[in-house]
């Protein structure tokens, strides 16, 4: 059998009822936006066993997809290359090209400011993304901009040369006003301009005129982030995902890539010996209902099967990573740490 230290390499050994199985459960939003937050956190008995008990640790990260990269040892360049990763699990080969995301969205005026709703809320079918991306192409090919749409609620843009851009991910931004949210760095500027032409070009297009007339929301804006080349990607773990970036930080690492089962009882059936890396949008955006009701599913289908498993023996370790308050905050749970019965309180910091 194999014996592996925590998300690490694995070595035989003779024990033969030794499990060497161990997960990494990467949950964007887990904690709420709320004024007490560890409050709400504290009504939900399997999430409250496991930060009471867990060792952990806190680090810098300004959003969830920095933390996302930073498992498979990806670097920032002037901004974190998202784009071209989930790229690559569109289905399109980024080469050695700069790519910037340039997701369609509709702003709204509130309170002096304009706010962001993100791609998803606008259900934008593939023949709009095709009629408006082929406007966009005409008018930017005197700068050399080729904007494509691999899928109809995510956009990019190829650039002949890299743009000096820091960019706020579109999950960062929606249901927020923009204005301290743009991008920033030496091209701001010409950045700016453009999202301007860009929202311009969108006002009068017919794609907008239909929906408007139909009581849809009309997409008035581009949300350009995450620009940089095709980044080195490396980790060491069997990866279960159906979110864009995961899979396309696996696929550039060339790990094995699965789809993500829909409970941990059909997961544990079928992860082998090793380490893993789980991502699972429970708490993302574009999932229904509270932070209350989330929270409940997360523990019934994922987290209570998986405490279940390392007071079992079925886990060797249990890691659960999420992002907040600029800080990535890592929860790492063994068998013997269930045992620390004096471990009743806990805090995120």
């Amino acid at each position: 059998m194999l014996h592996c230290r925590p998300f690490a390499s694995c070595r035989r050994v003779d024990a033969p009822f030794l499990v060497v199985r161990s997960v990494q459960l990467f949950v964007p939003q887990l904690v709420p936006d709320l004024p007490e937050p560890a409050d709400a956190l504290s009504r939900h008995p399997a999430l409250h066993r496991l930060l009471a008990r867990a060792r952990r640790q806190r680090v810098a990260a300004d959003h969830f997809e920095a933390v996302l990269c930073g498992a498979f040892a990806v670097r920032p360049q002037d901004d974190w290359p998202i784009a071209p990763v989930t790229l690559r699990a569109d289905g399109q080969a980024p080469g050695e090209h700069f790519w910037l995301r340039a997701d369609p969205v509709h702003l709204h005026a509130r309170q002096g400011d304009l706010v962001l709703a993100d791609s998803e809320r606008l259900e934008v079918s593939t023949a709009e993304a095709e009629a408006l991306v082929d406007s966009l192409n005409r008018h930017f090919a005197g700068d050399g901009f080729t904007f494509s749409a691999p899928a109809a609620t995510r956009w990019y843009v190829r650039l002949p040369h890299p743009a000096r851009l820091r960019t706020t991910p579109l999950s960062l931004a929606a249901g927020h006003g923009i204005d301290a949210l743009l991008p920033t760095g030496a091209d701001a500027l010409a950045w700016h301009r453009r999202a301007n032409e860009a929202q311009m070009l969108l006002h009068a297009h017919a794609v907008n005129a239909a929906r408007e007339a139909r009581g849809a929301p009309v997409i008035n804006s581009l949300w350009f982030w995450g620009g940089g080349r095709l980044p080195e990607c490396s980790a060491h773990v069997s990866v279960w995902a159906e979110d864009v970036l995961t899979r396309g930080l696996a696929l550039c690492a060339q790990r094995p890539l699965e789809p993500l089962p829909a409970e941990a009882a059909d997961w544990l059936a079928r992860a082998g010996d090793g380490g893993h890396l789980v991502t699972l949008e429970t708490f993302s955006g574009g999932q229904r209902g509270g932070w209350d009701e989330r929270a409940t599913q997360f523990e019934r289908t994922w987290l209570a099967p998986l405490l279940r498993a390392v007071a079992r023996g079925g886990l060797q370790a249990l890691a659960l990573i999420t992002q907040h308050a600029g800080s990535a905050l890592h929860f790492t749970l063994s068998r013997s740490d269930l045992w620390k019965l004096w471990r009743r309180s806990y805090g995120l910091t």
